[in-house]
Order: structure tokens, then sequence, then C-alpha cells
């Protein structure tokens, strides 16, 4: 005759029960289980859990609806933000229209040299910098690769004269 412990008889009789419900729970038939989810919630993980796991799911119509009408609002304002931005000038765009209106590299016409067909690019890009933009001398000038603001304030005036003389169109 064998000795057993009441704790070793207690763990058997657990263990036993554990076996029993085990072999009743795959004799039924499993149910579907149903869950609700909100559609900004990371949906493909979530389908892959539920088809793993066989369960239906049930996506609310209604915040589907909201969130949908807020990813085209959110649509909308960048696609408005894009245009403004594209249409609003800035100092690499006036820099590049200037020196492609008067066919000359952007480089060349950063440069320091003083050739007059450079001169008059850099003098109009200062006066559309200062215009369009309401840039500061000191701005400019550095956008030009001028030496100081003094400098920008020359080519300002002096386009200004130009266009006032007519001799700039």
């Amino acid at each position: 005759m064998q000795i057993v412990s009441d704790y070793q008889w207690q763990l058997h009789q657990e263990a036993k029960v554990r076996r029993q419900r085990m072999a009743q729970a795959a004799m039924k038939p499993r149910q579907p289980k149903l869950v609700s989810v909100p559609v900004n919630c990371a949906v493909t993980r979530l389908v892959t859990h539920a088809e793993f796991e066989r369960m239906r799911i049930q996506i609310e119509e209604r915040r589907a609806a909201k969130v949908a009408a807020r990813e085209k609002a959110m649509a909308d304002a960048i696609a408005a933000l894009r245009e403004n931005a594209q249409s609003r000038p800035t100092k690499g765009r006036i820099i590049r229209e200037v020196a492609e209106k008067h066919r000359l590299s952007v480089h060349n016409m950063l440069s320091a040299s003083r050739v007059a067909c450079l001169v008059a690019a850099r003098r109009e890009a200062a006066y559309r910098l200062r215009t369009e933009l309401q840039l500061s001398w000191l701005q400019i000038a550095k956008a030009i690769g001028l030496k100081d603001h003094t400098s920008a304030l020359h080519l300002y005036r002096s386009y200004v004269a130009l266009l006032q003389a007519g001799e700039v169109a």
C-alpha cells in the first residue's frame, strides 16, 4: 500500500478536474466573439488577430463616418497648404526666377563678381525680396551674398531709380 500525502492528493484531484474541463471545452463548438472596434485603431493587426481567434469584427458605422470626415478635412487642409506654399514666393524661388530671367546660374548670380549682367540680376533680386517678402536689408544681403546691408540698400535704390526712369521693364 502506498502512502500519499494530503497535498499530493489535492494536486492530483485539481489536475483531474482541469483535464475534465479541457475535454468538455474541446467537445463544445466554439462561438465566435463579437468585438466592437473603433476604425482609427490598428485595424490590420486586429483583423489578423480576429481571424486567428475566429472572431467577428463589427465596426461602428457612426464612428467610421466621423473618422472618414476627419480624414477628408485633413486631406483638404493639406492640399490647401500645399497650394498656398506653391503660390507664395520664397527667397530661393525669387532668386531662381531672377536667375532664369537673366539666363544665369544661381551660383554665378550669387558670386562676388561685378560683371554688369550679374549686378543687374542682383539688383532685381534685392528689389523683389524687399517688396514681395519684406525682408530686412541684412537678410537680403545674406540671401544675395553681399557683404553688408548697405550693399542691399544700394541695389534696391538703384533698381527703383531705373524703374522710375523707365529703363527696366
